[in-house]
């Protein structure tokens, strides 16, 4: 049984490698909140794997939101790990959901990363369609290492990560990010896709144009990346910096 979150495709292609090794179908974690759905039992002599995208080195709020809230049984000797997708270092993100996952009952027996590219654009450009190229072929032995230890039901640690300490100023970043920033431009059609491609559902339509209704959101920037016309922007670097969707997969 395979948990997932992903905004723009890259944790979503790692989870469905997995089902297709073995480790059972894929579950979205924000379908699961939205359809009020979060009690599993994994069947007896299948995985149970979360995988996700770090944000600021550590958990995407959405997730913290989906551990906390689901109820999962499990048996005796049911291998569980941990896989994320990231731009750079995994952060603690690893430590953050075992100690989520702990508090359950539930240990963790294997933690894995994967480096892919980093869709924060506010920071990165991600125009250069050669180095995202690049950066998804040196993702392939990654994938495939985090297939075999999943498949030899590996005991590992995250390899790079960050300690607590050291992660947590990066992470009380993340809380400072404010939806006042996003914006649409003047290609924005009214087309109201950003609606439904927003996984907390927290966008609406106002004289035809995508407003965000809360002061928070998990800052996925799928809506950016997603929009049909790219018309959402958030901040000003955003604009020169391209946008990303992981090309192996249907969102």
């Amino acid at each position: 049984m395979l948990f997932c979150f992903s905004a723009t495709g890259n944790s979503l292609y790692l989870a469905e490698r997995l089902s297709e090794a073995g480790c059972g179908s894929v579950i979205r974690m924000d379908r699961c909140l939205r359809e009020k759905g979060a009690r599993f039992s994994v069947p007896e002599g299948e995985p149970l794997g979360f995988v996700f995208p770090v944000y600021f080195s550590g958990l995407p709020t959405i997730v913290l939101d989906f551990l906390d809230k689901a109820d999962i049984t499990i048996v005796s000797d049911t291998y569980v790990f941990v896989a994320v997708t990231c731009g750079m270092s995994p952060g603690n993100a690893g430590g953050m959901a075992e100690k989520a996952l702990s508090s359950k009952g539930i240990r963790v027996d294997g933690m894995y990363r994967v480096v892919m590219p980093y869709t924060w654009t506010p920071i990165q450009d991600l125009s250069d369609k050669s180095k995202v190229d690049k950066v998804l072929e040196e993702a392939v032995p990654m994938t495939e290492d985090v297939l075999e230890g999943v498949k030899e039901r590996r005991k590992c640690k995250m390899p790079d990560s960050t300690s607590p300490l050291m992660a947590k100023p990066l992470y009380s970043i993340y809380g400072l990010q404010k939806t006042k920033m996003f914006w649409v431009t003047g290609m924005c059609d009214g087309c109201g896709e950003c609606r439904f491609i927003c996984p907390e559902r927290v966008i609406k339509m106002e004289n035809r144009k995508p407003v965000i209704t809360v002061k928070k959101c998990t800052m996925c920037l799928a809506c950016l990346h997603r929009c049909p016309m790219f018309a959402i922007q958030y901040g000003r670097a955003t604009i020169g910096h391209g946008r990303y969707v992981n090309p192996n997969v249907s969102l």
